[in-house]
């Protein structure tokens, strides 16, 4: 008995799948001293973030896809970083930061797109690739989002002569 192209075809999506999951995790991202913005409350905020896709990371690499653990996971970004970008933004403002135009519309394309994310995990129960979707938004966004826009409150603070802890 041969195997038909039919056979095969079901075995071959399953290994690049595999594949292409392998080549999504990523070790585990880590906190720098390079995405300090000097705003105790804010950076406490990042490193929760940070807390946040680690965990994601757990998660996709133990293969888990939906359940009370990736509910919570899922349903914990949108409000705390709804939060954590009002807190953010509220900083900008106040000390005149010239990235505050730039970040708050940063924040709302993120938003849009966890949004998304968040309407398909609803609708669909969950699956790895939307988890490594999710993972891989925050790991760049935590990496390029902060570097570029957010530690540029660091100068603000700095020329202002505030304190950190004050803001």
């Amino acid at each position: 008995m041969t195997t038909s192209s039919l056979e095969i075809h079901p075995i071959r999506r399953l290994f690049d799948c595999a594949k292409s999951i392998e080549r999504y995790l990523i070790m585990t991202i880590e906190w720098k001293e390079d995405y300090c913005t000097n705003v105790d409350r804010i950076d406490d905020q990042h490193r929760q973030l940070f807390k946040f896709v680690n965990e994601l990371d757990r998660i996709v690499k133990r293969g888990v896809s939906s359940g009370p653990e990736v509910d919570h996971l899922m349903l914990f970004l949108g409000p705390y970083t709804r939060v954590h970008f009002s807190y953010e933004e509220s900083c900008m403002h106040r000390n005149n930061c010239s990235a505050a135009k730039a970040n708050k519309s940063a924040h709302r394309e993120f938003l849009k797109v966890y949004d998304g994310i968040i309407e398909e995990y609803r609708k669909s129960g969950g699956s790895l690739e939307l988890l490594i979707r999710l993972r891989d938004m925050m790991e760049k966004w935590l990496d390029e989002h902060i570097c570029a826009i957010d530690v540029k409150l660091r100068d603000c603070i700095h020329s202002s002569g505030k304190r950190k802890a004050a803001l």
